[in-house]
């Protein structure tokens, strides 16, 4: 004998992510600090293929620059994006060394 039982599931309300890639111009940068603001403002930092990610975000307009950085000057200066109703992927920064 077996029992089952279909459930519908409603969200409301969802939680997106702000992914990209930090690269050096001959490769990749990892460990750099990138700022997000926007709303709640936080620090993530590269792993060690240059990828990060901003978890948690609620819909809005959002920037993504360095963190303070002394090594690396980064080009576009800041990445701008607009969370709506998906994950936003592919912001992108290039840095060079100062």
């Amino acid at each position: 004998m077996s029992v089952s039982e279909d459930v519908t599931v409603t969200v409301t309300e969802t939680v997106h992510s702000i992914t990209g890639t930090v690269r050096l111009a001959g490769g990749i940068a990892p460990n750099v600090g990138l700022r997000l603001s926007g709303g709640k403002k936080r620090v993530v930092y590269t792993d060690a293929v240059g990828r990060y990610r901003f978890d948690d975000l609620v819909a809005g307009t959002y920037v993504v620059k360095l963190d303070t950085s002394r090594s690396y000057v980064a080009a576009p200066r800041s990445a701008s994006a607009v969370v709506s109703a998906s994950d936003v992927h592919g912001v992108d920064l290039l840095v060079t060394p100062r």
